[in-house]
């Protein structure tokens, strides 16, 4: 009766548990629903609501049009086309009611097996209610939401409306969205000219356009192709004969259109879709279709200049193999922190593709901190030398080495050894906490060592971001992020979203106005030297990444600014296979320096830029030039003569307290050499900044016989004045002409042994003999 009693007790307990789950299931589905019950998903009234590009000027961007142009009805799709999608996504489209529970329980049990979630159940309705009303987010929530859409929009529109609709809003890769343009971009066609093998290329590479474009990878979309054929004929949907034909089809992209981005969705356009589904934390298919108006900063004449230049020939220098670089360029407005201009020249897909920065990096890392702490000033000598730390052996281009160079010049010329000397003496951590204020981002598992500081980073860099990263030095040590979109409204008309600009303060203003002035000289005597030719200043820095044992570059970057624009260029090898290198005369300081100089001659054809205002704690010093470099210190220098005199400008903050002193303390003077040829040969190094004396003694007392003033180099003194058995001594006394200090050098003795009337009678040299003491 007991055992009874705790049984029925148990079994009691499991079902109040039950209905506890149940319930708390039941409210936790019914909650996650709940936002989006009253959601319109009507397609009928959806398609063509697309949204609106307008650049700073409020004029509208045509890419709109071109979309609605490209809309495909499903009659217009051949049969073969279509069959292609459904075979590879969703073989029962026509008969589930939006979710397909036989492939979702299989995935369940596969992804068990596997122990991941790798394996996806969804179906074409899924897909395209996750694409149009939904964000991208991978969460319990948004799957049911996923769910209960999916069931509802199988209620309301027929099975070819919710086809037709997917096809034309799927993303292709490339910037193509949907059939019409897809078809249009890889093969120059219309969606019913496409052969059954272009279809399966297609249908294939919407699961990772990235990875199966066959403008990407040929290899993988081959292959791809190949899947989705062996499924249309496993299905029955195509003949063995076809299979076969459609399997050895050469699949031809000579004609694709993404040569010009223009042709099928700009480039600046998918920055700002890529942007704005960010802005609305929704898809880029939503943010097409939902009505939005999205105001950018686009400037069309610097749009059209940058364009142009990205399209002329004469910047692409055809490699070994007759391949030229891909290209990618952008303009921020620095007053707006606006993107005005982005423009690239590739048939890959240049959105936020990442690349190590190379020497780009070097002013962000290390330069600008080692000012900001106190380190460094323009003037401050560093020795370039052939290093080893820990097995680590950076080395400058070329292998040559310098010896001690200026901070100006390492950072000038590029130089590695002291940009690697400075960072560990900064220490590698703070360098990366000052760079991770202007989001740069590391890799926290592999980017611990010095090689982050010559750019060789493991995950890369976009180009904005590296360009957004200047915004320190522009923005008087603050970062700002650029951003291509400053209002979005809804299809209502109603703002839902205006930029407010924020700042992140990394560096004094200080720094940041004598970083750009190091710059500045970076343009004048550097790498970025074609710059000069401008007429007007600008700061300019180049970078160049190297493939290891060779003269071939794999990217190479040029970036610029006024106070009014930052410009940057990249030139590089997309794909990273050898065949696209680039020749070691295209780097940094050539074809992607003169795109600058070009776009910025272009800009200021009808004005010239200001320059930034300086800080009220920068100052201009004068320092020592001897001192510098002999003995590498930077000390105040108003109290030598002027030809030793150079001006730095400095950080008040660190400025020198030392002034000069290496004229108060002579040289050493070494009387040198003695020679003898009827007369008395002395030498010994001079400098034109002191006074010699000369003094010998032949009896009892030292008598003054030459002055020597305003002489460098070394000095001879032949006295002819010279007696047979005698016994002459010498000596030099040198006396500063700028401050009280004299020093006297060794004494040399010199006895006559013969008479001197033997070597006028027998004119012979041979029969002298000199003592030295």
């Amino acid at each position: 009766m007991k055992k009874k009693k705790i049984i029925l007790l148990v079994l009691f307990i499991m079902m109040i548990l039950i209905i506890l789950s149940l319930s708390v299931a039941f409210l936790y589905i019914n909650n996650a629903i709940k936002s989006v019950k009253n959601m319109n998903i009507r397609l009928t009234n959806n398609e063509y609501n697309y949204s609106k590009i307008f650049d700073a000027n409020g004029n509208e961007l045509t890419f709109s049009e071109k979309l609605e142009d490209n809309y495909i009805p499903l009659d217009q799709i051949n049969m073969e086309t279509r069959q292609a999608f459904l075979s590879i996504e969703d073989k029962q489209f026509y008969k589930h009611k939006g979710l397909n529970y036989k492939r979702i329980a299989k995935a369940m049990l596969n992804n068990l097996k596997s122990k991941n979630l790798g394996e996806g159940a969804s179906t074409i309705t899924q897909q395209l209610v996750k694409n149009r009303f939904l964000t991208n987010e991978k969460t319990f929530d948004r799957k049911l939401k996923e769910a209960y859409l999916s069931k509802k929009l199988e209620k309301i529109e027929t099975k070819d409306k919710i086809l037709e609709t997917y096809l034309n809003t799927i993303y292709f890769g490339n910037g193509a969205y949907g059939i019409g343009n897809a078809s249009k971009t890889y093969f120059s066609k219309k969606p019913s000219e496409l052969t059954l093998s272009e279809s399966c290329v297609l249908a294939g590479c919407i699961k990772s356009p990235n990875n199966y474009s066959p403008i990407n990878n040929m290899e993988n979309a081959i292959k791809r192709k190949n899947i989705v054929l062996k499924e249309m004929l496993n299905d029955g949907k195509i003949s063995n004969e076809e299979y076969l034909n459609a399997l050895s089809e050469e699949i031809d992209i000579s004609k694709c259109n993404i040569s010009n981005t223009l042709d099928t969705l700009d480039l600046y356009s998918r920055y700002v879709l890529e942007e704005a589904s960010k802005i609305l934390n929704t898809n880029i298919s939503n943010v097409l279709h939902g009505g939005y108006k999205i105001y950018t900063y686009q400037d069309l004449n610097q749009q059209n200049i940058l364009h142009k230049t990205i399209c002329d020939d004469k910047y692409y220098h055809k490699n070994r193999n007759g391949n030229i670089a891909d290209s990618l360029a952008i303009i921020i407005d620095n007053s707006t922190y606006g993107v005005s201009a982005i423009a690239g020249r590739s048939k890959y897909n240049l959105v936020d593709i990442k690349r190590q920065p190379g020497s780009l990096i070097k002013p962000i890392l290390t330069y600008a901190p080692a000012l900001n702490e106190g380190l460094i000033n323009s003037k401050t000598q560093i020795l370039d030398e052939k290093i080893e730390i820990d097995g680590y052996s950076p080395n400058n281009v070329g292998n040559v080495y310098h010896g001690y160079v200026a901070v100006e010049d390492a950072v000038a010329q590029s130089l590695n050894i002291p940009t690697i000397k400075l960072t560990m003496e900064l220490g590698l951590e703070k360098c990366k906490s000052y760079a991770k204020k202007c989001r740069i981002k590391f890799n926290d598992e592999f980017d611990n060592n010095l090689a982050i500081a010559l750019g060789g980073f493991t995950d890369g860099i976009t180009l904005k971001d590296l360009t957004d990263s200047y915004s320190v030095l522009t923005n008087k040590g603050n970062y700002t992020n650029s951003n291509f979109i400053k209002k979005i409204n809804n299809s209502n008309n109603m703002t839902i979203y205006n930029r407010n600009l924020t700042e992140t303060n990394v560096f004094s203003s200080e720094s940041a106005y004598l970083m750009t002035d190091i710059l500045k000289y970076s343009v004048e005597y550097g790498t970025s030297k074609k710059l000069s030719k401008l007429g007007f200043n600008v700061a300019g820095k180049t970078g160049t990444v190297a493939v290891k044992g060779t003269n071939l570059n794999t990217d190479v970057y040029s970036l610029a600014y006024t106070n009014d624009y930052t410009i940057s260029t990249w030139l590089g090898n997309y794909t990273m296979q050898s065949d696209y290198h680039l020749e070691g005369k295209n780097n940094g300081g050539t074809y992607a320096t003169e795109m600058i100089k070009d776009v910025l001659e272009n800009i200021y054809k009808n004005k010239t830029p200001t320059w930034f205002d300086k800080p009220n704690g920068v100052e201009e010093i004068i320092i020592d030039i001897k001192t510098l470099n002999e003995l590498h210190e930077v000390v105040l220098g108003d109290n030598v003569p002027e030809r030793f005199q150079t001006k730095c400008l400095i950080n008040s903050k660190f400025k020198p307290i030392n002034s000069s002193t290496i004229f108060e303390k002579l040289d050493e003077i070494i009387l040198s050499k003695v020679e003898y040829k009827n007369s008395i040969k002395l030498s010994f190094d001079a400098k034109d900044y002191n006074t010699y004396e000369i003094f010998r003694k032949s009896t009892n007392n030292y008598n003054l016989i030459k002055t020597v003033k305003d002489f460098s180099g070394t000095y001879e003194y032949i006295d002819t004045n010279i007696q047979p058995n005698t016994n002459y001594t010498y000596y030099v006394k040198a006396k500063s002409n700028y401050s009280s200090a004299e020093t006297n050098s060794n004494k040399v003795s010199i006895v006559l042994k013969k008479e001197y009337k033997d070597i006028v009678n027998n004119n012979s040299i041979n029969d002298f003999a000199w003592l030295f003491t």
